[in-house]
């Protein structure tokens, strides 16, 4: 197009754009940015949005701050567009600080606002700064609206909030697929597990379709409450009822509710005969089985499918040596540590936190402090 001498203008750069953030092609997109500030188009809303969509989704958020610094008017749908790349980043405090920037700019939030902040609190677990945005929620007016009232039990549920959750679910008129799946999501992890089973079935009876989604929330919820003849029927049931084709996720689903309950050879035998080719996670979930209900024997042929798959790796290593302390093989746990040790394999050290009268040990209690006043009633 420009060989031929017709000159590219704004349209044409924000329609370029979205195909190098599909393919997340950041060197190609940067290519065109450079284009746009040659060719004085970098100061367009349509372009500007489009680099910020580009760079958000090639994970360089960095970026799209920049991009969205220097744009000299920002409407609603930039400011979201900017909230919403870095939410799904994790970038959960520049998310936040550019909501705090909207609401000082005198842009109201839209739905989008909120579908895309109260999930990143969920990740995080903030509940805290979830319960200020379901304030904002409400004082905006926007607790009807059913995306916002999903997000709302789905970062509850992952806070471990059930009760707050459900009472938002119970008032929704007619919930969909996504809010039937985070409820009994909420219910299968934090319990009661028997409840997430009597949601799905209230929600087949009101004629909503469950996705694959669902049924490995049900899964979860037979796993947890040791359920094996109903997670053999839910896992039939997917395929034969539904026509959902089983994911490696439903697989090991249903090889952790066998393990959980101390049937070992089967989940060893259902692995074996997947119709996908197990991976070391899958097997990595027998071999924690195997740990707990010391099955040695078992678990060193786990083990040699997880060490074909993956040879390095740690978790599986250290699993297997806890499987032989447990069961009192001291000599072959401390010969499987050496062995680690000649290998140059280190346990990575991991972390956590509590939290006490809203303070975290990792430093969240001055975001909060940042954003006290931002929220109503805070």
């Amino acid at each position: 197009m420009w060989v031929d001498g017709c000159k590219p203008n704004s349209f044409t750069l924000s329609s370029v754009l979205p195909i190098f953030a599909k393919c997340s092609d950041v060197r190609r997109g940067m290519e065109v940015h450079g284009f746009a500030t040659r060719n004085g188009f970098v100061d367009d809303v349509f372009v500007g949005s489009s680099l910020i969509d580009m760079y958000a989704n090639c994970t360089r958020t960095d970026y799209s701050v920049k991009v969205f610094d220097n744009l000299p008017c920002r409407d609603a749908i930039l400011w979201n567009s900017m909230l919403a790349g870095c939410a799904q980043n994790g970038s959960v405090e520049e998310a936040l600080r550019i909501f705090r920037r909207m609401l000082h700019s005198g842009i109201r939030p839209l739905p989008r606002t909120f579908s895309s902040l109260i999930p990143a609190c969920g990740n995080v677990a903030s509940l805290l700064l979830g319960k200020q945005l379901h304030a904002y929620v409400i004082f905006g007016g926007f607790d009807g609206n059913m995306f916002i009232s999903s997000s709302l039990i789905d970062m509850y549920c992952k806070c471990g909030n059930v009760s707050i959750a459900r009472h938002i679910f119970d008032r929704m008129q007619s919930p969909d697929t996504v809010s039937w799946t985070a409820m009994i999501m909420g219910h299968a992890l934090h319990g009661p597990a028997r409840e997430a089973l009597l949601l799905f079935d209230r929600m087949e009876l009101g004629n909503v379709k469950p996705n694959h989604i669902t049924f490995l929330a049900v899964l979860t919820a037979c796993s947890h409450a040791g359920l094996v003849d109903e997670g053999r029927k839910y896992f039939n049931r997917m395929s034969d009822h539904y026509g959902i084709v089983p994911s490696l996720e439903h697989y090991g689903a249903l090889a952790d509710i066998l393990g959980r309950a101390g049937e070992l050879e089967e989940a060893y035998n259902f692995i074996s005969k997947m119709q996908i080719k197990p991976t070391a996670s899958v097997w990595c979930t027998l071999l924690r089985a195997c740990k707990v209900h010391k099955n040695t024997v078992l678990a060193e042929k786990v083990a040699k499918k997880i060490f074909e798959l993956e040879p390095r790796s740690m978790g599986s290593h250290v699993i297997l040596s806890n499987t032989y302390s447990c069961s009192g093989r001291w000599n072959e746990a401390a010969h499987l540590r050496r062995s680690m040790r000649k290998k140059g394999m280190k346990k990575e050290p991991a972390c956590s936190w509590i939290e006490l009268k809203n303070k975290r040990a990792d430093g969240t209690s001055r975001l909060r402090s940042q954003y006290r006043g931002c929220f109503p009633g805070s």
